[in-house]
């Protein structure tokens, strides 16, 4: 059968697929995903109940997100590594960090670490990064570089007083990429200039220059800037060196002049900022201010960071016209473009998803949501299986067959009494199936059965034989009256088998009924996917998979879709 994700939107037993409940295999999923993350945690199983819980809620949100079935397990142990604390985070604090992490092309732990280690608590990172990816949108640049920017340099949030915290280291970083200044050179200066003496120095380098350098030329406003405006001191030093560069009409490129060059060589010397940097920055000025005066007098801008967009988003035609291009397509040469028709496109240039999650989801392919959404209804439907009677059974099930295989391997050589007690252990298992299945009265025959064996088994072997069954039937013990408690809380008193319920479901009526599908699916072809969702023959598959299911699965997927 062709996978479900594999862009076949014809599929439609693919889609039958990811949404047919499997509760063993989630049973046996969950186990083991709770068993890892302990792991990492170095735990006893104390905590299996609450792990597997985390990990089902957590599923659905991932795959929503355009992760797998694993990552959700992965997420929790990363989040807990990146904290060094065992600490089970929230669905909604893995959703904005798996999120991130996709956007970010980074691990949580990393993430989540590098935050930490400057005082932001994981349940924090997710509205922090948001703030900051949001301002990177609004000038048109490169998320992803932008943020690792970021994520290298956090420890600065330790030494410098940035407004806004991460925002703040952000909005230097952004600046830094759109200027080509080197961060590091801004932190010598800054870390030179908190001293008196330093500030004295440097600004003193600047005067001698004799160059145009605002504010630079006054200690104390050095000082300030380096302590308390990061940003301001960066956005000073790259302003500054825009005068060294001129823009050549003959070749329509911007270079360095060769007065510029002498002069960004001692102004380096002098303060220590490399030539690499002076040089970058000043044709990066530069460009911005190309593009600042073939605009229309009379455009007032709303913010600084309108301005970088404008500049980020404009290209230069061979003509060294700025050009810009509109949504529709059509290219409009800047010195062209009115005031109405230039704060057009900078809003249309603003309209980005503002949510992490938005943003993950907006790049995701339409197969890719389509799958997402029907297997996190699937993994909800699954994740009843983590109720706590449940549960805490399933773990005195698991406890049984470990340690009744450990009382086998040391007391039991290998023969046809070993093979015949290792198939009532191995036989256990099939409590898990009847209680997958919710079938209460399957499990309680299979434990009368294994009870029986006990028996015959007493009877056939020797004195130590007899011991060890005696050892094996006392472990069982414990799993009848576990198992016991359990029925007793779920409400299923009875021994007897209760035959299916099913739900009756008039397909004909309501295929033909008024129901229909609207989509949400950011930039996707909503169109397509609503054209889809509404044949005849995806409705088909959607309530033949309905009316096969028992009511209490029933009552579980209306609940996770928000019926009742």
């Amino acid at each position: 059968m062709q996978d479900a994700n594999s862009g076949n939107l014809d599929n439609l037993e693919g889609f039958k697929e990811l949404i047919t409940p499997n509760f063993l295999d989630a049973i046996e999923r969950l186990t083991s995903a709770a068993t890892d993350l302990n792991t990492v945690f170095g735990q006893n199983r104390q905590r299996i109940s609450e792990m597997q819980r985390a990990i089902s809620e957590s599923e659905p949100v991932v795959l929503k997100l355009g992760g797998t079935i694993d990552d959700a397990g992965k997420a929790l142990a990363e989040i807990s590594e990146g904290t060094r604390r065992n600490v089970l985070a929230t669905s909604e604090d893995v959703s904005k960090l798996f999120a991130a992490s996709k956007i970010l092309n980074t691990e949580i732990s990393t993430l989540v670490e590098n935050f930490n280690n400057v005082g932001v608590q994981f349940s924090a990172v997710g509205d922090q990064l948001e703030k900051s990816i949001s301002y990177i949108q609004s000038i048109g640049m490169n998320t992803s570089q932008i943020m690792r920017t970021v994520t290298n340099n956090m420890e600065k949030l330790n030494e410098f007083n940035f407004a806004g915290g991460v925002e703040g280291l952000t909005k230097m970083a952004a600046q830094s990429t759109f200027f080509r200044f080197n961060m590091s050179d801004t932190f010598n200066v800054m870390e030179k200039a908190l001293s008196p003496e330093g500030a004295i120095e440097l600004s003193s380098a600047f005067q001698r220059m004799g160059i145009a350098a605002g504010d630079l030329t006054d200690p104390f406003q050095l000082m300030y800037k380096s302590l308390n405006d990061p940003e301001g001191l960066q956005k000073s030093l790259s302003q500054m060196t825009k005068q060294f560069s001129y823009f050549d009409e003959k070749t329509k490129t911007f270079k360095i002049s060769p007065e510029g060059m002498l002069q960004m060589r001692e102004l380096s010397k002098q303060t220590g900022i490399s030539y690499e940097s002076l040089s970058k920055s000043s044709l990066a000025a530069a460009n911005l201010d190309g593009v600042m005066r073939q605009m229309k007098p009379g455009f007032k801008f709303e913010s600084e960071e309108d301005k970088q967009l404008l500049a980020n988003v404009a290209r230069m035609t061979k003509e060294g016209k700025y050009q810009i291009e509109m949504k529709g397509g059509q290219k409009i040469d800047i010195d062209q473009a009115s005031p109405e028709l230039l704060k057009q496109f900078l809003d249309e240039q603003k309209s980005a998803p503002k949510t992490l999650e938005e943003m993950q989801r907006n790049s995701l392919g339409i197969t890719e949501t389509i799958a997402g959404d029907v297997s996190a209804i699937r993994a909800k439907i699954e994740g009843t299986v983590t109720a706590p009677s449940l549960t805490e059974f399933n773990e005195m099930v698991r406890d049984f067959i470990t340690s009744s295989t450990d009382l086998v391997e040391k007391e039991v050589p290998k023969g046809g009494a070993r093979d015949e007690l290792e198939n009532v252990i191995q036989q256990s298992k099939k409590i898990y199936d009847s209680l997958a299945k919710g079938d209460t009265a399957g499990a309680a025959k299979t434990i009368q059965e294994l009870e029986g064996r006990f028996e015959k088994l007493s009877e056939q072997g020797g004195e130590k034989m007899a011991k060890l069954v005696e050892k094996l039937k006392d472990n069982f013990g414990e799993v009848k009256s576990k198992y016991d408690i359990f029925r007793e809380k779920s409400g299923t008193s009875t021994m007897k088998s209760k035959p299916k319920e099913t739900t009756k479901v008039s397909l004909e009526q309501t295929v033909n009924s008024n129901l229909n599908v609207k989509v949400d699916a950011g930039n996707a072809n909503t169109k397509q996917i609503e054209q889809f969702l509404n044949t005849r023959e995806f409705k088909e598959a959607v309530f033949n998979v309905i009316k096969n299911m028992d009511s209490n699965s029933l009552a579980t997927l209306r609940k996770a879709l928000k019926l009742q």
